[in-house]
């Protein structure tokens, strides 16, 4: 009798544990891959400065094709034109995804320009009913794209949005001038004024947004007027700039050699800050001039809320 009860708490035991994977905790312990990897190629050169758009979203596609498994696509990720393959892998803690995409250049070397592809890819096994927070982003800068509970029955689309400038350049102060709109009076001065404090043949000092003693990332928000007098330290007459309607951002990046440059400067909305990202590509093979290179940037922005902004400087090596 003792034996027979013994069975039936067994066999109860046993039928308590296939009630499903979200209610499994053995089925929370599989581990997460990223499989079936694909881009588009690049869908056309750019080098994004200007943009006609004020705000565009990053998109996200995400739909489950195969049981437990996500698929989704990476609308227009911004990478380097002449890279020899994209690739993308996963790191998982906690509930918390992280998709790192990055690019190789195998022998070959890496453009000045960027330009959008299209990444897919499947991520899984993932647990019915179970919440997970998915960061996607340039490996080792993702950033966070949403929050869901997964369902093997859905679909939809996630969106970040990246705020544009209207207005935008890109100086790299000695090496690499990059040509100038000789059309746009923000273009001119910038391209005169935004530079390092240097002394001329009679000793006199000349600095105007940076002091070259200032070192590292640095960068500074205008939305006035006055905020730009007070922040300008030359003696040209400053463009107009409308700012009720703008905001000027203007900062500095530098590279340890020549062989540093920066490609793209990018401002998302996170929600309770924005992020300014700066990404350059820096040549690993050698031959470069040991000289601390300064890089400046401006970018005109329809007018930003009032939110803290937070620095990313990403530097990818091409070999």
């Amino acid at each position: 009798m003792k034996k027979s009860i013994l069975w039936i708490v067994c066999g109860l035991l046993a039928m308590a544990g296939c009630t499903g994977d979200g209610d499994n905790p053995a089925s929370d312990q599989r581990e997460i891959e990223l499989k079936n990897f694909s881009n588009s190629g690049c869908k056309g050169n750019e080098v994004r400065t200007r943009s006609d758009d004020d705000v565009r979203k990053e998109v996200f596609n995400y739909s489950c094709i195969h049981e437990d498994y996500l698929y989704v696509t990476h609308l227009d990720a911004m990478f380097n034109c002449c890279l020899d393959r994209l690739e993308a892998d996963v790191s998982v803690e906690g509930n918390q995804i992280r998709i790192g995409e990055y690019e190789s250049y195998g022998a070959g070397e890496g453009c000045y320009c960027i330009c959008p592809y299209d990444l897919s890819y499947e991520i899984g096994p993932l647990v019915e009913g179970k919440t997970y927070v998915i960061y996607i982003g340039h490996k080792g800068n993702e950033s966070k794209v949403a929050e869901f509970e997964f369902h093997n029955s859905m679909s939809g689309v996630w969106g970040v949005e990246t705020i544009n400038a209207v207005c935008g350049g890109i100086i790299h102060e000695d090496f690499y001038p990059k040509e100038i709109d000789e059309s746009d009076p923000l273009s001119v001065f910038f391209a005169a004024e935004l530079h390092d404090t240097y002394w001329d043949i009679d000793s006199k000092e000349h600095s105007t947004f940076f002091y070259q003693e200032e070192s590292g990332d640095r960068f500074m928000v205008i939305d006035s007027r006055e905020a730009f007098l007070d922040a300008y330290m030359g003696t040209e007459e400053l463009p107009n700039i409308d700012f009720d309607l703008y905001t000027l951002i203007i900062g500095r990046t530098w590279g340890s050699n020549s062989a540093y440059r920066l490609v793209d400067v990018v401002l998302k909305d996170m929600g309770p800050n924005l992020d300014l990202e700066t990404k350059l590509i820096h040549y690993a093979n050698g031959g470069a001039y040991e000289v601390i290179l300064d890089m400046f940037y401006w970018c005109l922005y329809p007018k930003l809320p009032q939110k803290s902004i937070s620095l990313r400087r990403t530097v990818t090596d091409i070999h």
